[in-house]
């Protein structure tokens, strides 16, 4: 079974082992992954997703970073629901993905894998109160731009799907404005933009190191779920 990877980010991709990940192309990581980067967002997910499907991936999976909507939940945390939330509707994940999946994880001090259910939303929720408020409402743990479009493709395929989601942010981190109006669709560096911004607020410098640190953290879980996709992965 071909694995089709959906993954938004550059450090997302790189995690999964793409070297240089391009995006908008379909790239094949060994003989059962196909990737594409797709950059943020659920309508970029859908394309990819569906662009995927059409260069052969029999199965589609969900890959990158979320956000904690639960204080328990800390970076670095496994996500790999059993739904997902999207559109007032319950995705399921495929149970038999996720359990070959889970086998093949390694078995490491400290691990944390979750499979509580993940809220996809259409636009990033930076504010603790208001993510406090939708994980009470949907009891999710986390939240993503991007599972909720992937399981809608392979749902419309009639093909199995995966979301596989490392946290970055905990609860009550309030994102920095420079975190996302200075970098790309794909999380590139925009610099004249990221320091623009920063300028305007150089008090969010400390929270932007934490979030690099968390983002390493994140990555790698990310790398190690990747290994896990990557090594032996044929169904």
């Amino acid at each position: 079974m071909r694995l089709g990877i959906v993954t938004a980010l550059l450090a997302e991709a790189r995690s999964l082992g793409l070297r240089r990940p391009r995006p908008g192309q379909t790239q094949c990581l060994g003989d059962h992954l196909l990737v594409r980067l797709s950059g943020m967002g659920p309508e970029r997910a859908s394309l990819a997703a569906q662009q995927l499907l059409e260069d052969g991936a029999q199965a589609l999976v969900s890959f990158g970073t979320a956000a904690a909507l639960q204080p328990e939940i800390r970076p670095g945390t496994l996500c790999l629901p059993q739904e997902v939330l999207w559109q007032e509707q319950r995705w399921p994940t495929d149970e038999s993905l996720r359990g070959r999946l889970m086998a093949k994880l390694p078995a490491r001090r400290r691990w944390t894998v979750c499979s509580r259910p993940l809220l996809t939303v259409a636009e990033a929720c930076v504010d603790p109160q208001a993510k406090e408020a939708l994980g009470r409402r949907f009891g999710a743990a986390a939240l993503d731009m991007e599972s909720g479009a992937v399981a809608a493709a392979a749902a419309g395929a009639q093909v199995p799907w995966l979301a596989v989601r490392a946290i970055i942010d905990p609860l009550q981190r309030r994102l920095p404005r420079a975190a996302l109006g200075g970098v790309d669709a794909f999380g590139r560096l925009q610099p004249r933009v990221f320091l623009g911004l920063l300028s305007r607020r150089p008090q969010d410098l400390p929270v932007l190191m934490l979030l690099g640190r968390d983002l390493d953290t994140a990555s790698t879980s990310l790398r190690l779920a990747g290994e896990a996709l990557r090594q032996g992965w044929s169904l």
